[in-house]
């Protein structure tokens, strides 16, 4: 197996390194980004929030400034040594999922989706977007592979990497993670899991390290995103809750990612 898992990963790697020192796609988001890690690595000028996303007054989480930091230090600043790091932490995917599929279904689906996964069109060209989204495929694999473990036997470092994974994707990306808990929620009431009392213990612990930042910079800004998340929540001539508003708004967002994929006249597929 270890040969296989070697295999896989060297190829997921090698197709996601190919041409990258010509197509690095670097512009003004990837700079504002490394000038962030820059002021963090030189100035000391430390920051509680990541990204801005598209909602006013939301910010994504810190974790991904915190990451590019050993890369950053290795290479100098140089964004490909970062883009190295982060195709790297991508390849790993394959090995995840190698290693998920062997454990549910068999050694044969193994191959296949780790192959799958390592040559991939769509996986290899958003593996290399110098953003924070891609992390989160690698981050999304633990997580279910780890649930799935879980509701075969729970142990601590299961529960621990499922719990990591999850917030990891929360830093990366608000809208995925709350997704992904919703599924989460309904996987456990499905497969009757209940924590045991030390997971009941550290799951808050771990939740409070990766929401702390969150916290002091509502703290120090009062309460700047949970005002903004209100806002978005709200209809903006009476303050009422817009709940058809936002399930068209979701329901929009649903459809043109699928439209992207598969086609913008079939929408109706989704």
């Amino acid at each position: 197996m270890k040969k296989i898992l070697l295999i896989v990963f060297i190829l997921s790697f090698a197709v996601r390194m190919l041409t990258l020192n010509t197509n690095l796609f670097f512009a003004s988001e990837q700079g504002r980004d490394l000038k962030v890690v820059f002021d963090i690595v030189n100035n000391q000028k430390l920051t509680l929030i990541g990204p801005r996303t598209s909602i006013e007054g939301i910010f994504h989480g810190v974790l991904y400034y915190y990451l590019m930091i050993p890369p950053f230090l290795i290479g100098t600043g140089s964004p490909m040594v970062i883009m190295i790091f982060f195709l790297l932490w991508q390849s790993l995917g394959a090995v995840f999922l190698y290693q998920f599929l062997n454990d549910a279904v068999g050694k044969r689906c193994a191959l296949i989706g780790s192959l799958m996964y390592s040559t991939s069109f769509g996986l290899i060209v958003y593996s290399r977007w110098f953003s924070h989204p891609p992390l989160i495929i690698p981050f999304s694999i633990l997580l279910f592979w780890s649930l799935y473990k879980i509701s075969i036997k729970q142990d601590w470092l299961n529960i621990s990497i499922s719990v990591v994974s999850w917030w990891s994707i929360f830093h990366f990306d608000l809208v995925v993670s709350l997704f992904f808990l919703s599924g989460i929620i309904i996987y456990f009431f499905w497969q009757k899991i209940k924590l045991e009392k030390i997971s009941r213990i550290f799951i808050p612990v771990i939740s409070l390290l990766f929401l702390a930042p969150y916290l002091l910079f509502e703290a120090r800004h009062g309460f700047l995103m949970l005002s903004g998340f209100r806002n978005f929540l709200s209809a903006s001539h009476n303050g009422a809750f817009d709940v058809v508003g936002i399930l068209r708004h979701l329901f929009y967002r649903y459809t043109s990612e699928i439209g992207d994929i598969i086609g913008p006249d079939l929408s109706i597929i989704p």
